[in-house]
Order: structure tokens, then sequence, then C-alpha cells
């Protein structure tokens, strides 16, 4: 199986920069830093209004698609909580109905190796692209052993979140 038989992939795009109603709004625009840290993307650096989610239709994610980051650093891995969208340097999984959203984040982290394989191969930046990115071969077991295996790293990954909040 390969990463893009697991759902639909989509490229992030950045609104214009030079329109400013497309900025400061309430939608989150992921970035590659907003996704070095927990599992959930629970907030972003920089966020786009309306006008800039409609200027960048194409690019919207749901809330629990799977961010990786295949520009420069590649391999960082976030899952949305909201409607969003993200930056070129991103390729989104929106996880079909056959495989568990939990699951494939967990699958695409332990990917890191494979991932820092494709930096330093170029003399300019690192770059994973859309095509190369889906055509990645990963071993994917039945719907219920993903959710199995998801539910317990989740736990985890939950133990974890609550332990770093502030007290």
């Amino acid at each position: 199986m390969h990463l893009g038989d697991l759902g639909k992939i989509v490229t992030g795009k950045t609104p214009s920069t030079k329109n400013s109603a497309f900025w400061d709004g309430t939608v989150p625009f992921v970035t590659p830093k907003d996704i070095q840290g927990l599992k959930h993307i629970e907030q972003t650096e920089r966020y786009i209004t309306k006008d800039g989610l409609g200027a960048v239709k194409g690019s919207i994610i749901p809330p629990k698609a799977v961010c990786v980051s295949c520009i420069g650093n590649i391999g960082y891995v976030g899952m949305t909580t909201v409607e969003c969208v993200s930056n070129q340097q991103i390729n989104s999984i929106i996880v079909n109905e056959d495989n568990n959203a939990d699951f494939v984040y967990y699958l695409i982290k332990s990917l890191w190796p494979l991932f820092k394989n494709y930096e330093g191969q170029s003399t300019t930046l690192s770059i994973l692209n859309k095509t190369q990115f889906s055509k990645i071969e990963v071993d994917v077991p039945d719907l219920k052993a993903q959710e199995r295996i998801a539910a317990i790293l989740s736990s985890i990954d939950e133990k974890i979140a609550i332990n770093q909040k502030p007290a």
C-alpha cells in the first residue's frame, strides 16, 4: 500500500500576503513551525480570514487531517483539530473511511528515518513532492487493528499533553 491509498493528499497554499483582507482572521494557517510540538495542532502562529480561505479553497483541510512537512525540515507531523489551511511546505492526508486518522498519524511519525533520508539530497532546499510522498510504501493492518494501535498510542499522547500543560 502507498501513502496515497490512505486518503486524499492536499498540498497547502498560501493566500497572498499582499492582501491584508486575507490575514489576521480566525482560520488557522499551519506551517512546519506549528507541527513541531504535540500531536494535535491546537493553535498556529498565523491565522487567515474567510476571504483568505476563499482564495485557497482547493487547499482547505478538515479536522483530523494529518499534516506532514515536506520541504526543508521533512517529516514533522501534526493532526488538525479544526478546518484550516496549510502553506505549500505541507502535504496533508485527509484520511479515508477505510483507515483510522490517529493510526495514520502514528504511521507517519514512524517514517521519520525515511523522511530524514530525503534531506540533503539537493544542493538547495530539500523537497519531498506530492507525487513522491503519495508513492511511499507502507504496511497497514486492517481497520480494527489500526483502531487498537491508535487507542493505545493516543492515550499515551494524551497523558503527555496533560503533563506538559502549565499548572
